[in-house]
């Protein structure tokens, strides 16, 4: 029998014919114990553990051939699946369907009927918004604050030497969604400290602000917009009548299809009904239609491996392939091709630089003084016919393209060029 004493372990003997409650306490020739000391109990979680161990160490002992047949077959049908994947074409969905260079007036985009809406076959599992109607966003916080912004603007930044008083004259028109805005150092009508430097670049090479621009721009951009939106915007005092501009440039799209989860087809069509609706109010400006710019959702910034698992890439391809067409079959319009300036080829794949495209989305200042560099050079090539500007090696890709542009009112018939911008998927 043991009772403990100030954490000290005696010893009890019972004497012989006492009784049972009776009991006496060693004097002097106990042997001392230490206190024996008690750890935690350990988790429920690390006995099963413990447990899932010991039966899978039953099993390698008890059938050590089954196991290694199970892990061995494991690991080829994962090996298979993934030599599977790879060799797939890329994953163009069902991409751009139907042939719009044909496509004029608003009655034919009326008469338009695509496959689906929707970047995955239907027209119900995304927030494509129609094409054939002009939609504002009011409800988005800053939206329609900005768009007044931009009408007053146009009052505000125009020149009126030598042309009616009444008239705005810019040599360079910019309409488009965040990038855009970002040239105004803003998004959704909110300062941003990173567009700072890129309002400062604008001013100084795009308007007449800076000393050594020659070109009078202004950026109407809002952040967020679709082709949709931005039709409505046209059509709501950003685009006067009394406007006069030599070169309407479209960066427009890119939020259809990421955003609003639109088909190739009807972002395609969003694009070209913008750019129609600018070309019947100025049939003799120019319209540069832009190239949807490379974006990824994968960490390290590469596209063609993101064709795999339902990237954007191929369904950007799609869509630049059919505004080139277009503009190759139409007087005025001009496609823009600057991909080649914003990704490395790696033996054939390609990853967006990220110096120029942090989140492989939205340029940095460096992205946009590589951009307006490109974008000044096309520019003379328009208005100057300064072909020898773009004989930069820029990107590897070719592509052959007529323009038909106009000059002091006179058609010229320019010869096919060298775009030194495209790539090639």
């Amino acid at each position: 029998m043991r009772t403990i004493v100030d954490s000290t372990i005696v010893f009890l003997n019972e004497k012989e014919g006492a009784d049972d409650h009776e009991s006496l306490f060693s004097t002097g020739d106990e042997k001392m114990v230490e206190p024996l000391e008690i750890g935690p109990l350990e988790s429920s979680s690390r006995l099963q553990q413990k447990d899932w161990k010991r039966k899978l160490l039953f099993w390698v002992k008890r059938y050590p051939r089954a196991v290694i047949m199970v892990i061995t077959l494991v690991m080829a049908t994962f090996l298979s699946y993934a030599a599977y994947v790879y060799s797939q074409p890329p994953l163009v969905r069902h991409g751009a369907t139907h042939d719009y260079t044909l496509i004029r007036s608003d009655y034919q985009f009326d008469k338009v009927n695509i496959n689906h809406y929707c970047l995955f076959g239907d027209d119900e599992s995304c927030d494509c918004e129609s094409f054939k109607e002009p939609i504002p966003r009011p409800a988005e916080q800053g939206w329609t604050e900005v768009h007044e912004a931009n009408k007053a603007r146009i009052s505000d930044e125009r020149i009126s030497d030598d042309i009616s008083p009444e008239d705005y004259f810019f040599d360079l028109v910019f309409y488009g969604d965040d990038i855009v805005e970002n040239l105004n150092g803003k998004a959704s009508g909110r300062p941003i400290p990173e567009a700072k430097a890129i309002t400062t670049y604008f001013n100084e090479n795009f308007t007449y602000k800076g000393k050594q621009s020659n070109i009078n721009s202004i950026a109407m951009g809002i952040t967020g917009d679709s082709t949709a939106n931005l039709l409505w915007r046209l059509k709501n005092g950003e685009m006067p009548n009394n406007l006069i501009a030599n070169v309407f440039w479209l960066m427009i799209g890119s939020n259809d299809l990421s955003t609003g989860g639109c088909s190739e087809d009807a972002t395609v069509l969003g694009i070209l009904k913008v750019a129609e609706e600018i070309h019947a109010t100025f049939p003799q400006s120019v319209i540069v239609i832009q190239a949807l710019l490379p974006t990824t959702h994968r960490a390290d910034g590469y596209l063609d491996r993101a064709r795999h698992s339902f990237g954007l890439w191929p369904s950007i391809y799609s869509i630049n392939d059919q505004l080139s067409r277009f503009c190759e079959a139409r007087n005025f319009f001009v496609y823009f091709d600057a991909n080649g300036l914003f990704l490395e080829d790696f033996s054939g794949s390609y990853r967006i630089k990220k110096a120029l495209m942090p989140d492989f989305v939205h340029l940095s200042y460096e992205g946009w003084t590589v951009l307006g560099k490109a974008i000044q050079q096309e520019f003379r090539r328009i208005v100057l016919d300064e072909d020898q500007s773009n004989q930069i090696e820029y990107g590897d890709g070719t592509r052959n393209r007529r323009a038909t542009l106009t000059r002091a009112g006179t058609m010229l018939e320019r010869k096919p060029f060298r775009n030194v911008f495209a790539v090639s998927l």
